[in-house]
């Protein structure tokens, strides 16, 4: 089975996408797992697991499906973040830099793919803070 994680095989899951679907317009990175805990009792397994699944799964996902985009002059990707990468969340130091690298890596390519006609965007589930 292919894995957000596995660079390696990360290609395999957009291929896999365009033979059953005939093509690639759509990106959703959606990928994701909690390991909560305080700051100080987050093991570093826990830390990468959190941290390879969010934020290193988006890019791998994206980096496959890139050039396939931009040579189509069309693309459209989502990515999942959070109000945790926003505002911070007691117990989700993992996560919480997870989502706001995510946030980072969506603006930027928001940025490089506006030549290409790839548009990107960011949902964001938050509460409402007043």
């Amino acid at each position: 089975m292919d894995s957000v994680t596995d660079r390696s095989t990360a290609s395999n899951i957009i291929r896999a996408a365009i033979d059953s679907f005939g093509g690639l317009h759509i990106l959703v990175n959606n990928a994701g797992i909690l390991r909560d805990k305080s700051f100080t009792k987050v093991s570093d397994e826990e830390w990468d697991a959190v941290i390879d699944t969010h934020l290193n799964g988006s890019y791998n996902v994206t980096k496959a499906a890139w050039p396939i985009l931009k040579e189509q002059q069309y693309g459209r990707i989502v990515m999942t973040a959070s109000g945790s990468g926003m505002f911070g969340n007691f117990g989700q130091a993992n996560y919480g830099a997870a989502k706001s690298g995510i946030i980072g890596l969506a603006k930027t390519l928001s940025h490089e793919g506006a030549k290409y006609n790839i548009k990107t965007n960011i949902l964001c589930p938050a509460p409402h803070h007043a």
